[in-house]
């Protein structure tokens, strides 16, 4: 995925705006769409499509950005995503409780007392 930090990373450079709209789309891309994010093919066509110029040897100069980022992610405790910073703490996912069962396999499940944390945090 980091191919497709990077181009993120170029799409807030140039604008904000275009940052989001591509990140959101890899995102959908990614996760909806079970697309690989890292081919160069599938990210110029992400570019065209928000007017970015998209050079996959370029994307070199953005791989710092990507990897401050994670840095300052990791010295701020961020776990995965969507992982939320509030002035009294840090919530990953917070409107699910995501475990293991014994067996290793991943349970997710609605937490609607830890999402009402979150806002009451988010909100104060």
């Amino acid at each position: 995925s980091i191919p497709a930090m990077a181009l993120a990373s170029a799409a807030y450079g140039s604008d904000p705006a275009a940052g989001e709209a591509v990140s959101l789309e890899l995102r959908d891309l990614l996760v909806e769409q079970g697309r690989d994010v890292a081919d160069p093919v599938v990210l110029a066509a992400v570019a065209a499509e928000h007017g970015l110029e998209y050079d996959p040897g370029a994307a070199d100069e953005h791989m710092e950005t990507v990897a401050a980022d994670h840095a300052r992610g990791r010295e701020l405790g961020v776990i995965g995503s969507p992982h939320f910073l509030t002035r009294s703490g840090g919530f990953f996912c917070p409107a699910l409780e995501v475990d293991r069962d014994p067996d290793g396999h991943l349970r997710v499940h609605a937490d609607p007392e830890g999402f009402e944390r979150f806002l009451d945090a988010a909100l104060r």
